[in-house]
């Protein structure tokens, strides 16, 4: 049985942490997977949940060289046949050890790097010298996954030989998000939705790259229009006070609803209407794939790999400003069979194209292409 090794920081419980999760579950019968994690938390207690072989080791600053070879010693000891990387750590740490120790390393590129950099890091020298680091080892790396055309394209124009890249979508078992879990009812007593209010998502970090401002501006200006709405933003992050404030000052705090953080969302996402992503820049979210799944009309910013996800005016609409954005609310709002028939081919689509099963395969496929290619 071939034997992979993910490794990740584990540091918050995102998109990557449930790529790498469907991966287990969808694979769990072909491949030996060990996960590798560098921080404690829910990342760790997830995946021991779900009995996915888990080491977590110790870093004592960035750098760490021991740290680095406490990596070496391991891999050695374990014997994979593949390292697949994934995060800025992951993949530093990663592609060093396997250099070092001599085995074939497979990178998932799961966002677009300069911008995740700047939401990640402050400092300009920092965001420059990870960058750096990144591009220093992603020599090392036998083969990349990208999670969207649009991601192939920047690792090409980076320098990234093409016939070293595999593009491989997000995938999800859709099967999940058919359930009915809860009385939704209850969920919305519970968040004050009354009857008859449409309501709009967003699950996000609450940082600046994922535009949440723009959402509010939107709501804003939709509810001088329509005043039966509810905006449930779900997710927690430094900007939480700031946009709080920001509905206040717009005065829409009653229709805005922030939940915090929750691991399961499918709840959340039974009980809205419409969709919302207003990010700078995604690559292949999960979150708009469970939302999909679960038969709900997208609006999203038509910015880095949404594009390819979302087909305009059949999946969902796509918007390039603020103004844009508050027009495909009133008009999904205003159009209840348009948004149903959208929702419709959401679904349809997530089971084309972004299934958990053609996901494993490819990815499946990768690791032994890259097995049989040369160093």
């Amino acid at each position: 049985m071939l034997k992979v090794m993910h490794i990740l920081g584990g540091r918050y419980k995102c998109g990557v942490a449930t790529h790498v999760f469907n991966l287990a579950q969808g694979l769990k019968n072909e491949i030996d997977i060990i996960l590798v994690l560098f921080h404690q938390g829910e990342v760790e207690q997830e995946a021991k949940k779900r009995r996915i072989k888990t080491i977590r080791l110790r870093r004592k600053m960035p750098g760490d060289p021991h740290f680095i070879l406490d990596l070496v010693r391991l891999v050695k000891k374990e014997k994979p046949d593949i390292i697949h990387t994934h995060t800025i750590n992951g993949n530093f740490y990663g592609r060093l050890a396997a250099f070092l120790s001599g085995g074939k390393v497979v990178t998932t590129v799961h966002t677009y790097m300069h911008e995740a950099v700047k939401d990640l890091y402050k400092s300009v020298f920092i965001q420059k010298m990870v960058l750096w680091q990144n591009d220093l080892t992603a020599k090392y790396a036998d083969g990349f996954i990208a999670t969207s055309l649009g991601i192939k394209r920047f690792l090409i124009k980076k320098g990234v030989p093409a016939h070293k890249i595999y593009l491989v979508y997000n995938g999800l078992d859709e099967r999940i998000y058919e359930k009915e879990r809860v009385d939704i009812n209850k969920v919305k007593n519970k968040l004050g939705i009354k009857e008859g209010e449409k309501v709009f998502g967003c699950i996000a970090r609450l940082v600046p790259i994922k535009g949440l401002p723009s959402l509010l501006f939107a709501a804003q200006r939709l509810s001088e229009i329509m005043s039966n709405i509810k905006v449930l933003i779900v997710g927690e992050g430094p900007l939480k006070a700031e946009l709080e404030f920001l509905a206040k000052k717009l005065k829409i705090n009653d229709k805005v609803i922030f939940t915090g953080f929750y691991p399961d969302v499918r709840p959340f996402l039974q009980l809205i209407d419409v969709f919302v992503i207003p990010s700078f820049f995604e690559s292949c979210p999960y979150a708009l794939l469970e939302a999909m799944a679960m038969g709900k009309p997208v609006i999203a910013r038509a910015v880095g790999s949404l594009p390819e996800i979302i087909e305009p005016e059949k999946t969902g609409i796509l918007f390039q400003n603020d103004e844009e954005l508050s027009a495909a609310m009133v008009r999904l709002s205003q159009s209840p069979y348009l948004a149903e028939q959208m929702g419709k081919e959401a679904k349809r689509r997530v089971k084309e194209k972004f299934s958990l099963e053609k996901m494993c395969f490819l990815t499946k496929k990768v690791y032994f292409q890259v097995l049989r290619s040369e160093k």
